[in-house]
């Protein structure tokens, strides 16, 4: 018991998402990056950039606050995986009403 494809998946149908996609996707991902490296190098900070531990360490939680809303903006939430691809977002959306629609017909049954 399985799903099964009519046409069997080939490398020529799965396109590679563009860097433009990937950053718009996972913007927030990298900011926050961002923000757990000034964290973890904040008690170097004095020698490496020349700013105090506490600012290093505030500027880090600022961009860490900014990164949620970036990241809460990605255009397309899959709750399978991550995707770039618009395409497979929204099937996965059918494929979750179509869901629903089979569970709410299998309860009126009974």
């Amino acid at each position: 018991r399985g799903v099964v494809r009519e046409t069997p998946f080939t490398y020529s149908e799965h396109k590679m998402p563009s860097i433009k996609n990937i950053l718009h996707q996972y913007g927030g991902f990298l900011v926050a990056l961002v923000a757990i490296a000034l964290t973890v190098v904040a008690p170097r900070s004095e020698e490496l950039f020349g700013i105090s531990t506490t600012k290093c360490l505030l500027i880090g939680i600022v961009i860490a606050f900014v990164s949620l809303p970036i990241h809460e903006m990605r255009p397309y939430q899959d709750k399978r995986q991550m995707t770039t691809e618009k395409a497979a977002a929204e099937q996965h959306m059918k494929d979750l009403a179509e869901q629903e629609k089979q569970f709410k017909d299998g309860k009126k049954k009974k």
